[in-house]
């Protein structure tokens, strides 16, 4: 897996491989340099006569930046520094750096006095080397004021570990800020670029390794990851030469109500198609002749609902008769509101011990009931959007789009669960703190029924031998996965929920 940093654990990363490791700032510098030299090289890509500016700040960002300078130079690359910052300011290497600068092509160094009067506008490439992961809040001055020369640029802009103005802990932005075609990142990528605004603001993020040991970065405090196909490619299991249905995992899939039949069948049929071997829908009794007509390959059971059309408390007695056949249990797609249809979900949650996977209307039931949460503990996955996460926790919308990572960490802390909270980018948080940010997905999954098939996803995978946690980050990732590969073969405007699950075949293909 990818680790995920903030700017304090960078922080720590760095002090580690200079104080433990034995790495010189020094030799960090001269690295970085050299990688934001040839990132602009890249972009530049053959242009005749380019011309760089490099903004600079006074700290080691803007160091960085001083030495990839001298590189360009050494590539016959013109370029011209404009430095947001007296000398007197400067100190250790970044000083150092542009010392050297001074001596070698004084003529390319510019102290800004009033950032107002930099000129922008005649270079090709201009790097944004002011703060870094520095960035947070509102921008004081000077980089308030040279930030606003990046506006309405011709140049591409490349951004040094983060686009000034843009927090590299969430994303998050003030009044001011640089939007970068591209950004490069020292060591490791950062938690900012992961989620809107941020993520535009980016552009494509390209990841330098500078020469940080592999033990500095084997720290106990980062616990946020991006998962990779390699990490999904080792959890989904081999199917046995000799294997029949009822061994290959059975999944008992719970929901519907009148007029919402359609969520539980896209869930029952993500489970099946997803490879797990049997799936049984439990559904209102009275809706069954329904569910007979759009479930082939899934079997129903049907449950005493009095003709209502939903599940009432009566109807937890059989299926509680009947749960333990199964090796999990998905709970939750369009059951509807009904308070005797809450009642039911409280009481097939309080007496299954089986994994359950919680969605839609079964979260709005324990809104009232979340010590109830950590009776499920580890054999839970919760799979809220940000209004359903916000209804449960007793949060608002604002606060988890300021920081999803460390919401959902807090609360699969605190109630000893796994959550996936679904959004741009889907979090998956689990029991033991760690945090993964999925890679995969589109806008064009922004679409009814989308959770439902990931709800089935995550069951399949449960049933299939993967724990709980695995299985939530897991089902986010190949989820995301298939909606690619769907977008890509159809477009995202058009697409479907039920398109998802045709593209499971590709989806497993593409993993091996």
């Amino acid at each position: 897996m990818l680790p995920v940093v903030n700017s304090e654990q960078m922080m720590i990363v760095e002090r580690r491989s200079i104080d433990s490791q034995k790495v010189s700032i020094t030799a960090l510098m001269e690295a970085a340099g050299l990688k934001i030299s040839e990132a602009v090289m890249d972009l530049l890509n053959g242009l005749e006569n380019p011309n760089v500016a490099l903004v600079c700040g006074k700290g080691n960002n803007g160091g960085d930046a001083l030495v990839a300078a001298r590189h360009l130079t050494a590539n016959g690359i013109s370029n011209k520094v404009f430095l947001i910052s007296k000398k007197e300011a400067m100190k250790g290497d970044a000083l150092a750096n542009l010392e050297i600068l001074l001596k070698t092509q004084p003529d390319s160094v510019e102290f800004v006095i009033n950032p107002e009067d930099m000129s922008l506008n005649s270079f090709d490439i201009v790097v944004d080397a002011i703060l870094g992961t520095g960035s947070s809040g509102e921008l004081r001055e000077p980089a308030k004021s040279a930030v606003k020369q990046f506006s309405n640029l011709s140049a591409k802009v490349i951004a040094v570990d983060m686009p000034t103005g843009v927090s590299s802990d969430n994303g998050s932005v003030g009044d001011d800020y640089v939007k970068a075609d591209s950004t490069i990142t020292m060591g490791l990528p950062k938690i900012g670029q992961q989620f809107s605004p941020g993520k535009e603001l980016c552009g494509e993020v390209k990841i330098a390794r500078i020469g940080f040991p592999a033990s500095a970065m084997e720290d106990d405090s980062i616990n946020t990851f991006i998962p990779e196909k390699i990490d999904i490619r080792r959890l989904i299991p081999e199917l046995p030469k000799e294997s029949y249905k009822h061994k290959r995992g059975k999944v008992l899939a719970v929901g519907g109500s009148r007029g919402m039949t359609g969520a539980i069948v896209l869930s029952s049929q993500a489970a099946l198609s997803m490879g797990c071997g049997l799936v049984i829908t439990a559904v209102p009794a009275s809706l069954n002749p329904i569910f007979e007509i759009k479930l082939t390959e899934e079997m129903t059971l049907p449950l005493k609902d009095e003709s209502k059309g939903y599940f009432t408390a009566e109807s937890s007695g059989q299926l509680l008769d009947f749960y333990e056949w199964a090796d999990v249990m998905l709970i939750g797609p369009g059951m509807g509101g009904d308070p005797k249809t809450a009642e039911f979900i409280i009481r097939v949650a309080e007496a299954t011990r089986i994994p359950m996977v919680i969605d839609a209307d079964a979260l709005t039931a324990f809104r009232e009931r979340t010590s109830l949460l950590a009776h499920l503990g580890s054999a839970a996955v919760l799979t809220p959007h940000y209004a359903e996460f916000a209804d449960l926790f007793e949060c608002t919308i604002d606060m988890i789009k300021r920081d999803p990572v460390s919401i959902a960490r807090e609360s699969a802390l605190k109630y000893g669960i796994n959550i996936v909270l679904k959004g741009a980018p889907t979090v998956t948080a689990d029991l033991d703190g760690n945090v993964y940010i999925n890679s995969t997905g589109n806008p064009g999954m922004a679409t009814a029924g989308s959770g439902d098939v990931l709800t089935g996803m995550i069951g399949s995978l449960i049933a299939q031998g993967l724990t709980p946690k695995d299985a939530a980050f897991a089902g986010s990732y190949l989820h995301g996965l298939a909606g690619d590969i769907a977008s890509a073969e159809m477009g995202e405007r058009t697409m479907k929920a039920s398109d998802i699950i045709k593209f499971f075949p590709k989806m497993y293909e593409s993993i091996k």
